[in-house]
């Protein structure tokens, strides 16, 4: 019984498969913070937490920040819905980024997701902002 041969261009390509480079990988975003928030420190009073996320103190369960393509930045902030305004989660899109000296140039409100503290009865404010 003989084997089938293989295609002349079958070899061809697995001989060349091994000396092929691969595309460099994308760099991963940047992430610039760690919790409890972007620069290391807490805020102490209610006044600092809303100037900084929008909510009052208390509210807040975690900030992020990840540096994206173009001098945007993207921060997020996990929060306590119950314990959050329609005004405050309304506000906190332009405070958040605001308070680094950025521009808003979208948000959203979205469940935890990966990456996030597993909280029951938190959501998360993404802000995109422009450096």
């Amino acid at each position: 019984m003989t084997r089938p041969a293989l295609p002349l261009g079958l070899l061809a390509a697995l001989a060349l498969a091994g000396c092929v480079t691969p595309p460099p990988r994308p760099t991963a975003p940047e992430r610039i913070d760690a919790l409890p928030s972007p620069d290391g420190d807490v805020p102490a009073t209610d006044a600092a937490s809303r100037a900084r996320t929008g909510f009052p103190l208390g509210v807040v369960w975690a900030e992020t920040a990840i540096r994206q393509p173009g001098g945007q930045v993207l921060r997020s902030v996990q929060f306590d819905l119950a314990q959050a305004s329609l005004a405050d989660i309304g506000a906190a899109p332009e405070r958040i980024c605001g308070f680094h000296g950025e521009t808003l140039l979208s948000s959203q409100v979205r469940d935890p997701g990966p990456g996030d503290r597993d909280l029951p009865g938190t959501v998360v404010i993404e802000a995109l902002c422009q450096a």
